[in-house]
């Protein structure tokens, strides 16, 4: 079971421990029921490419603020090649490694310096705030009769995502629950921009500004809340 608030690439190291292969065997009799045709199957997988994903965003972002980041750089094909059993195909059996210990042992130091910079967000006791943000959300997208079909389809789409994994953070880790929230502030603070009256379009930035401040992302909350005062301006 991986663990309440482990980033991802420990995450993903776990999962790459769990899926190495015994002696002989073969990459696809140790990963989830050993059925393609399944739905879990591929579920295992989904979420190793969301810590994938995320792995990547995080190595964008030490770059950014001046890490050095080649050798994270150099491995990332190496874990994309783990994750698909490139190097053992699925049914042949084999004794070669799923991913190499070298490429291994630097997801090991990533994972550590992820937990030095704190990359992984803790929601600890906001976690009930943000269940109550996104209730407010709900409230605001069902209510709203002028919303097109397609656009409430999609909010609550949205919604339901950022639910889940919120309600999940100790399988998907709390980086997919940033995720899935921002997405729907961003999407929110869209439809706030296309409302048809002030008071409907103050009522998104709200529920947008709620949302991003429980899920801890001030620079998000600055942005939506300077937002406000730049489509006020456009619509003055």
């Amino acid at each position: 079971m991986i663990g309440a608030r482990m980033n991802s690439a420990r995450s993903l190291l776990a999962l790459f421990g769990h899926w190495e292969l015994q002696p002989n065997g073969n990459a696809l009799g140790v990963r989830g029921d050993s059925n393609p045709s399944s739905q879990g199957f591929w579920a295992e997988h989904r979420k190793a490419l969301d810590w994938l994903a995320d792995i990547e965003s995080a190595v964008n972002a030490l770059e950014a603020s001046g890490t050095d980041v080649s050798v994270y750089r150099k491995k990332i094909p190496s874990w994309y090649q783990g994750l698909f059993a490139i190097n053992t195909n699925w049914t042949p059996s084999t004794n070669t490694p799923l991913v190499e210990e070298a490429a291994l042992d630097v997801l090991q130091i990533l994972a550590s310096t992820l937990d030095l910079v704190e990359w992984e967000p803790d929601f600890g006791e906001d976690q009930a705030n943000v269940f109550e943000a996104l209730l407010h959300a709900e409230e605001l997208i069902r209510g709203d009769n002028s919303l097109p079909a397609s656009t409430r389809r999609y909010l609550l789409q949205l919604l339901q995502e950022a639910r889940f994994t919120l309600s999940s953070l100790e399988e998907l880790g709390g980086a997919a629950a940033r995720s899935a929230s921002m997405q729907l502030v961003g999407a929110l603070t869209t439809v706030a921009t296309t409302a048809e009256t002030p008071a409907k379009r103050n009522a998104y930035f709200k529920v947008a500004v709620e949302l991003a401040r429980t899920a801890g992302a001030t620079a998000v909350t600055k942005a939506v809340e300077a937002g406000i005062d730049w489509i006020q301006s456009l619509t003055q």
